[in-house]
């Protein structure tokens, strides 16, 4: 019962950790071009993060956010998908987020397709 209680303190620890860095690296996009582009070099990391709470899309939108540079590399960025036999498939951004959000609770869900809604507008 007592580890079960440490356990449960620590992941709630390291949630609230994670949405203030989250929110840390969210604050430090705001008109700032640059720290867009170079967060966006961490796009496979958040990614894999998604699910963990809204505050990853959050991020994700915030690095897309009035950045029409950023927003065109999106037909350039892909992912691979580990499949049956050692066989990968590449994903691109918009298509990964469209998988995921198959996999993640409906709040969450909403979110994403709103942020693919958005990144298809800005896109075009």
């Amino acid at each position: 019962m007592l580890n079960a209680k440490i356990e449960e303190k620590l992941i709630i620890s390291r949630y609230i950790l994670s949405k203030k860095i989250y929110g840390l690296l969210k604050e430090s996009c705001k008109d700032n071009p640059e720290n867009q582009e170079y967060l966006l070099s961490f796009l496979d990391i958040f990614s894999n993060h998604i699910g963990a709470g809204n505050f990853v899309i959050e991020l994700l939108e915030a690095i897309f956010k009035n950045n029409d540079k950023i927003t065109s590399k999106l037909n350039k960025i892909s992912f691979h998908k580990k499949g049956e036999l050692e066989k990968n498939e590449s994903l691109s951004f918009l298509k990964m987020l469209y998988c995921k959000a198959k996999e993640v609770a409906s709040n969450e869900r909403n979110l994403i397709i709103t942020l693919i809604s958005q990144l298809c507008f800005n896109g075009n």
